[in-house]
């Protein structure tokens, strides 16, 4: 198994960041994301906290060199299970394949926080859990082929997140009329995908390990 984790600090709000989440799809940088569909949500009435499950619906790949192992399906399902605490700020995520886990299982969760120190930051920790359980030696390279494709999505990721915040922030300027999105919350950070207006992310901590 390799473990690989990524701290992110976006200049935006907790409350901007974890709406975004909500409705980081569609984007621009997500092509590869072709449905998100919400099967669950509740909201508990004494804690408060919002527990939501998503599935994704994702185009699948393999490498060039695995495709005549097995027949893979052109298409990948996510399972994507969420809880927000809005008094003590903190949303947290979890997902992972329900296909494909025999040929590599990707594990992810992901903690959405205030910066500890910064007024306006929010923090983002991401950890991926990637194994295979294939065999014929083939373990440690799919593995590496995991972890690689992993933070190659990752950054597409973070660069729709902010084009997200963007788009959400510009429709909730006066004048610009109500915004209808599925998460909970108010939105109104202004950023771009390159971060030159303003908004950026920045990783400020990256490792891959073999456990």
């Amino acid at each position: 198994m390799k473990v690989y984790t990524q701290t992110t600090d976006y200049e935006a709000s907790w409350s901007d960041v974890s709406y975004a989440i909500f409705n980081k799809y569609p984007n621009p940088f997500a092509s590869h994301v072709l449905q998100s569909d919400v099967l669950s949500r509740t909201l508990h009435p004494t804690t408060g906290l919002l527990s939501t499950i998503r599935v994704h619906v994702k185009s699948g790949s393999v490498p060039s060199w695995a495709k005549s192992l097995f027949k893979a399906n052109p298409v990948s399902y996510i399972l994507e299970d969420s809880t927000v605490d809005p008094v003590g700020r903190r949303m947290l995520t979890r997902t992972r394949n329900m296909d494909h886990r025999r040929f590599l299982l990707i594990e992810e969760t992901q903690e959405i926080v205030p910066h500890p120190s910064k007024e306006g930051v929010t923090r983002v920790v991401t950890t991926a859990r990637v194994s295979s359980g294939l065999g014929w030696g083939l373990t440690a390279k799919l593995e590496k082929f995991g972890v690689g494709r992993f933070a190659e999505n990752l950054a597409r990721s973070r660069q729709g997140l902010l084009h997200v915040l963007e788009k959400v922030g510009r429709r909730m300027q006066p004048g610009s009329g109500s915004v209808a999105c599925e998460g909970a919350g108010t939105a109104a950070a202004s950023a771009t995908a390159s971060g030159a207006a303003g908004r950026r992310a920045t990783v400020v901590f990256e490792s891959s390990l073999a456990e």
